[in-house]
């Protein structure tokens, strides 16, 4: 089995192809400064502490990092996560 897929959240089905292991993700929302405006972020990990921990370390310890719900496996698909990455979502200002 490759490794890369392995930690990419994905599994070698032999004939069938490649599955997809996880099932979900996690939405995730950065709030930098109390009452600014907070920025959203799809991140490919079903474990809401660690998706939240990832996210952490990404902005730093002043801003405020909170799981707000699941992303779904299909949504990860369609924008092309594999498992630890993430992508903000927020519109264009």
């Amino acid at each position: 089995m490759n490794p890369v897929l392995l930690t990419a959240g994905y599994l070698s089905a032999g004939n069938a192809g490649i599955l997809w292991l996880m099932q979900y993700g996690r939405i995730v929302r950065i709030t930098y400064a109390l009452g600014e405006p907070y920025a959203t972020y799809i991140v490919a990990e079903e474990n809401a502490a660690k998706a939240a921990a990832m996210m952490k370390a990404q902005v730093g310890a002043d801003a405020s990092v909170e799981c707000i719900g699941r992303a779904s496996k299909e949504l990860l698909r369609a924008i092309g996560l594999s498992a630890g990455e993430f992508k903000k979502v927020d519109p264009e200002e």
